[in-house]
């Protein structure tokens, strides 16, 4: 072909769907036609090494990503991101929350979000453990900035770009309990259960849990119609009776 610009929309959208996150940028500064097709996302980026989400530049207030394969860093304007505190990423989405207690899902390659409830103040708790104060020599961070990081952990079900009955499960609060959202749900329930979970991972449908609050114990949830945590029978090693946390 004598004109690389006059590829069709078939062949280009194809092009896209194997290409990684930079190629895809790049493949849209080519001409016009290729911008075109670029900027109505159809296809994903390929299956690539996941991005680091660093911290936003104070100045710019752009947020910093490392490509682990590359080894660069690129800086990024992404305008829902600022003065959003990241609390998970799963497959390509973010769960951001701000210094209101305003919860998000964010797609920053799609710009696709969804806007969740607002989450519990824990306003209340903190006057009863005198964390309602300024910054002090100890600890810089104010009780907005401190009550914004109580989500330990958010995950995901299944991919919002696939299916519309996904759920977003949270680890929440001092205490670490379990909280959902599924579309439509005008509010956070949260689940019957064990306190201090330390971690939670979905699999064919099942939320599972893990607790190491003296004995160590591995939880399921398997019936959302009214889901509460029972403890499934299995030896854990004692490698694990000790305190850890969600990574």
């Amino acid at each position: 072909m004598a004109n690389w610009s006059e590829l069709s929309n078939d062949v280009l959208e194809y092009i896209t769907s194997i290409l990684s996150l930079p190629d895809y940028h790049r493949f849209g500064a080519v001409c016009q036609n290729w911008w075109s097709v670029a900027k109505q996302k159809h296809s994903r980026p390929a299956n690539q090494l996941p991005w680091l989400v660093l911290g936003d530049d104070y100045a710019t207030q752009k947020r910093t990503f490392f490509n682990l394969l590359e080894n660069k860093h690129y800086c990024i304007d992404i305008p829902e991101l600022r003065g959003q505190y990241l609390c998970g990423s799963f497959y390509g989405w973010l769960f951001t929350i701000d210094i209101q207690l305003n919860a998000r899902l964010l797609n920053p390659f799609t710009g696709k979000q969804y806007d969740l409830p607002p989450l519990p103040a824990y306003s209340e708790y903190f006057k009863t453990h005198a964390y309602l104060r300024e910054p002090t020599e100890h600890s810089t961070a104010t009780f907005a900035e401190m009550q914004m990081k109580l989500v330990w952990k958010a995950i995901l079900d299944y991919d919002p770009s696939d299916r519309s009955d996904f759920k977003v499960v949270i680890v929440y609060g001092e205490n670490r309990v379990l909280a959902f959202w599924r579309p439509g749900d005008l509010k956070w329930k949260f689940i019957d259960g064990y306190w201090y979970i330390d971690d939670v991972l979905f699999s064919n449908g099942k939320l599972y849990t893990i607790t190491s609050m003296g004995d160590s114990r591995l939880n399921v949830v398997d019936d959302w119609s009214a889901p509460k945590l029972t403890q499934v029978k299995v030896t854990i090693p004692t490698i694990f009776d000790v305190m850890c946390f969600s990574y």
